[in-house]
């Protein structure tokens, strides 16, 4: 190998060959032929051409500063600007259409997991991908139901209950119960039992349970006397022109009716017949309007010779009528009822005569034995029928042991004959006789009937 002097090197131009060796040499644009460069320690390949034929890339940095549909700055690239065509050209995938805010209608594909934070405010709220019912009034969310209408308080919109539709209804408390006025809220059972109306229905109940000897008789007998009635005291009334329904009249509409001018009547008097048998009512001068009440005989007890009590005999019917002058004549026959034996005779029917025909009270049945020992039932009582308020007389009791007492029955003047052992006191009006055993030789007739005629008169 030849060397070359510094001096050369630095005035000519020198084709190398072969390996040579340059130690601090500078070479000035030096023309390399297939050089086999090894490893540099460094160097700038700004003007190198050509292909770098399997090359190894490190840390590659590129400056491009792209612009339009991608955009750079060093080697941070974002997407541009481009239009919903250029991207549906570019997409390989899909096909969008429009301004594609949200009309993808034509978007095809499965999308995987989609992931919104929309936090959503208003009628639906939302907190990442959780959202809830917010706030809305009626009006809007019955706007938003496509199968129900909505309206008011929204308690329910179904249409209120009366007596032709079905619907809501308010229960009605005990004090809404107890006025009585209210004619839309409902009455439950629990409402009904605590208010005073179930208190008067139980009085009336109560009342209902007691005969009518005791409704009538003992009730009225036992008021006060009123000496000088007024225009504005009241009686109970028949009313003929309503089916005979019991009603209440005052004195003053009374005597008015009938001609006395409203001012009361001039004179109030009773008549009583008491003689069994044929008798005579006669109507008072001025007599404008009565009040009739009269009763049956009670029939007869009756005494078992087998040692065992006979029964008791019935009461006597009892009947209420209101006439007026032009339903009786100036007299009319009146016939009393007689009480049936202590053998247990019927007692007899009590009369009343009017224009219109005859009035009749009929008597109790009397009781009756078997003389065997066995129980035999007590006489039923009389049982009016037709015009007026008719009240049956009440039945005897049934015979059964041997020095056993039967009770007669009681009318609407009282109970039946009484007996303290031998002595016996004769019931009320119309009532039954005592039956008997043999032993026990109490068995008595039932009470006569009678007659009463409450008159007001005028002159």
């Amino acid at each position: 190998m030849s060397i070359v002097s510094d001096a050369a090197l630095a005035n000519a131009t020198a084709t190398l060959t072969g390996t040579q060796t340059l130690t601090n040499k500078t070479l000035t644009s030096p023309t390399l032929t297939t050089p086999a460069l090894g490893t540099p320690a460094s160097g700038v390949a700004t003007n190198l051409t050509g292909t770098a034929a399997s090359l190894t890339a490190g840390n590659v940095t590129t400056n491009a500063n792209l612009t339009g549909h991608v955009t750079s700055v060093g080697n941070a690239a974002v997407l541009g600007s481009f239009t919903v065509a250029q991207l549906s050209t570019a997409l390989s995938d899909a096909t969008l259409s429009g301004n594609n805010s949200g009309d993808q209608t034509n978007i095809t594909g499965n999308a995987a997991t989609v992931t919104t934070n929309a936090n959503l405010t208003g009628h639906v709220t939302s907190v990442g991908n959780a959202a809830v019912l917010g706030s809305f009034t009626v009006a809007q969310l019955s706007t938003a139901l496509s199968d129900a209408t909505l309206s008011g308080s929204n308690t329910g919109d179904e249409a209120a209950a009366s007596l032709t539709v079905s619907g809501v209804v308010e229960l009605a408390t005990i004090a809404e119960t107890d006025t009585g006025t209210d004619a839309t809220r409902a009455v439950t059972p629990a409402g009904l039992a605590g208010s005073a109306l179930q208190t008067k229905v139980n009085g009336i109940e109560a009342l209902a349970d007691v005969t009518d000897a005791v409704n009538i008789a003992s009730v009225i007998d036992a008021q006060t006397a009123k000496a000088t009635p007024v225009g504005a005291d009241k009686l109970g009334l028949v009313d003929s022109e309503a089916s005979n329904a019991l009603k209440e009249v005052s004195l003053t509409a009374l005597f008015a009716a009938m001609g006395g001018g409203g001012g009361g009547p001039n004179s109030i008097s009773m008549t009583k017949i008491t003689a069994t048998g044929a008798g005579t009512w006669t109507k008072p001068t001025g007599f404008v309007f009565g009040i009739a009440i009269f009763t049956g005989a009670g029939g007869g007890g009756k005494k078992d010779s087998a040692g065992d009590s006979g029964s008791g005999g019935g009461a006597g019917g009892t009947k209420i009528i209101a006439v007026n002058t032009a339903d009786v004549a100036a007299t009319e026959a009146v016939s009393i009822g007689t009480g049936g034996n202590d053998g247990g005779g019927n007692g007899g029917s009590t009369t009343f005569d009017t224009i219109a025909g005859t009035l009749t009270a009929p008597g109790g049945n009397g009781g009756s034995n078997d003389n065997v020992g066995s129980y035999v039932d007590g006489g039923t009582g009389g049982a009016p029928t037709g015009v007026g308020l008719n009240i049956p007389g009440g039945q005897g009791n049934g015979g059964s042991g041997a020095g056993a007492i039967s009770a007669g029955g009681s009318s609407v003047w009282g109970g039946g004959t009484s007996t303290d052992g031998a002595a016996k006191t004769v019931g009320a009006y119309g009532s039954g006789g005592l039956g008997s055993s043999d032993g026990v030789d109490v068995h008595s007739p039932g009470a006569n009937g009678v007659f009463m005629m409450l008159e007001l008169s005028t002159v």
